[in-house]
């Protein structure tokens, strides 16, 4: 009996503590999701690793990482304006979608699932010689339009 109680002390004590860091998780996405949630065709700004929540459409979109950044820097004659490839994680009605995006127009940097359009705009800012960029400084925005 003691080993029973000890064991739904621990396991309500753990649920709680994971329930207050969602819910800590969420109120710091709360500002952008009330202001976003009805924008059907909009463009997004999103900090790195920062979730978007749309509720009108059902799905939620987080910018997971950039996979390459060829991007001609700041202050270097390129021959070519370079590419960066970002991956996104859409969470839409219990199906996980791995996107990934570019820069460089002539690559891929749209995609279209459940007829929502999501486009990679921008990704900011570009690096410079010498230095690498913090990822809290990295801004991506996407336009998401409802076809």
């Amino acid at each position: 009996m003691n080993y029973l109680l000890k064991t739904i002390l621990i396991l309500t004590t753990l649920i709680g503590f994971q329930l207050r860091s969602h819910n800590n998780n969420l109120g710091s996405h709360l500002e952008n999701r009330n202001a976003n949630q009805k924008k059907v065709n909009d463009t997004i700004v999103l900090g790195y690793k920062q979730t978007y929540y749309n509720l009108e459409n059902n799905y939620s979109l987080t910018w997971d990482s950039i996979l390459n950044d060829s991007r001609c820097p700041i202050g270097v004659e390129c021959i070519w304006e370079g590419n960066a490839e970002v991956q996104f994680i859409l969470k839409m009605r219990r199906h996980l979608h791995f996107i990934v995006l570019n820069t460089y127009e002539s690559y891929t940097n749209d995609t279209v699932i459940n007829n929502i359009n999501f486009r990679l705009v921008e990704l900011t800012p570009l690096q410079e010689v010498p230095g690498n960029i913090d990822q809290k400084d990295w801004v991506v925005k996407i336009k998401v339009e409802k076809q």
